[in-house]
């Protein structure tokens, strides 16, 4: 803190908060992990380990405190200081201000850090107790986060030595949840369509939406990744097929097209799709759309490049794809299209939707969901060329499990970090504010096991 400010006779409490990630639960107390004040009267005294923090003037006293917020996590919706004072004068007022910088417990006066903007006060009683104070949004949701406490008047709190130790109270808000799968409505003219209810190895949509229907409560979304109506993507078939599956969550579900989408439209305009999906699935003729789910900004692609006039940078696609990018203000961005760029199963890699990659990768796009193969696969964050890249590449899930067959793997894709084709099943999603949180959830519990997190560039 500069001399000039606690000249002005401002006392100073910098916070640093420790919690876990678990949403919708009451507020998690965080204790301090450091503290100490310091004195202009005393300026080259160190009190690291005193069991009182004084704040104040005549002399400027400023106490500091450090908690940790933990690793990234859902977004936390409210905090609080609750701060024990041994005594107080009359109308003994405290002001937390947000405080950036590292210090130590061993730091003097002069080497004290600088308070920010105000986030809230309180007035402490005269009796003293404890004292809470509600605080403004953080400026971050994970890591360490300061905060300083000015008062005019002379004030005297617990340390952590004491027993008595400050705590930041906070609540989180759940991150949203999204469902993701390709590959969806089996053709109802196969034998092993069945009514709907399919066979072991073929026509699962039926397993694949009893795995989405007890959460829609909670899926902010599903993304139907192409090839979501078989052999024709015609208006009747999704009708028998896929409505009465998937259709299920048909309010929820925000689709992309598939080359079976396609496969009979002979003009080129997958009108079934269209007709089925509404303005779910963008313009007619394009297919290609943007939206927002929590903090999150989405970005829907068409992959049929043929069919829309191409997927390079000069098309009407990929021209609208850059102004997306440009306007999006969003700490994290996730696109998906049919289509993998990468893959390990019988298609292999597409090399047509590598300019999306090219743009992608540039605007700094974190997460890539697709379909085509009949397996799930996951792959390291990569750059276009296939290399990877752990400071900006982009994390590609190939999720083509929504319930047609299954198909095996024909090699070893460069960067596959886990794949397989034991069973249908969806990809779940949790969007943290500045994270994401993977799981994929078989039809055939314990057939896939694998979850993970990753960061947003």
């Amino acid at each position: 803190m500069g001399s000039r400010l606690i000249g002005a006779a401002l006392g100073v409490l910098v916070l640093c908060a420790v919690a876990g990630g678990a949403a919708a639960r009451p507020a998690e107390n965080a204790g301090t992990l450091a503290d100490t004040y310091v004195s202009a009267g005393t300026p080259k005294a160190s009190f690291a380990h005193s069991r009182t923090l004084h704040v104040g003037v005549l002399p400027a006293r400023v106490a500091y405190l450090r908690f940790q917020l933990g690793a990234p996590g859902d977004a936390i919706a409210s905090s609080a200081l609750r701060i024990y004072a041994q005594r107080s004068p009359a109308g003994g007022k405290l002001v937390v201000r947000e405080v950036a910088g590292s210090w130590s417990e061993s730091m003097t006066y002069k080497r004290a850090p600088k308070p920010g903007r105000v986030l809230g006060s309180a007035t402490v009683a005269r009796s003293g107790g404890w004292t809470t104070v509600k605080l403004a949004s953080l400026s971050r949701d994970s890591g360490p986060v300061g905060v300083a406490l000015t008062s005019s008047r002379s004030l005297t709190f617990a340390s952590r030595e004491s027993g008595r130790r400050p705590v930041l109270a906070l609540t989180r808000t759940p991150s949203p949840v999204i469902a993701a799968a390709g590959q969806i409505g089996c053709d109802p003219s196969s034998p092993d369509f069945n009514g709907g209810q399919g066979s072991p190895t073929e026509c699962g949509m039926r397993s694949t939406s009893n795995l989405l229907v007890p959460m829609q409560s909670q899926l902010a979304g599903v993304l139907a990744l192409g090839d979501n109506q078989y052999p024709c993507g015609a208006y009747s078939d999704f009708m028998t097929a896929f409505d009465p599956s998937w259709g299920r969550v048909k309010s929820l579900i925000h689709p992309v097209m598939g080359n079976h989408d396609f496969a009979c439209d002979f003009s080129n305009t997958a009108q079934g799709y269209f007709q089925y999906f509404g303005t779910a699935a963008g313009t007619p003729g394009q297919g290609w759309y943007s939206f927002d789910v929590g903090q999150w900004h989405l970005i829907a692609l068409n992959s049929e490049c043929t069919a829309v006039g191409g997927c390079g940078p000069t098309s009407p696609q990929g021209q609208w794809l850059r102004a997306d990018l440009s306007a999006d203000r969003a700490k994290c961005t996730l696109a998906y299209w049919h289509y993998p760029r990468f893959a390990s199963g019988v298609e292999g890699n597409q090399a047509d939707v590598a300019p999306f990659w090219d743009v992608l990768y540039a605007s700094g796009v974190d997460v890539i969901l697709n379909a085509h193969e009949h397996d799930y696969e996951r792959f390291a964050p990569q750059n276009p060329s296939g290399q990877v890249d752990a400071a900006r590449g982009i994390r590609e899930f190939v999720v083509g499990t929504g319930g047609r067959m299954l198909h095996g793997f024909t090699f070893n894709g460069a960067n596959s970090e886990f794949r397989s084709n034991a069973s249908w099943g969806v990809l779940q999603l949790t969007l943290r504010p500045t994270s994401y949180a993977w799981q994929f959830v078989p039809v055939t519990a314990g057939a896939v096991s694998d979850s993970g997190t990753g960061t947003c560039h």
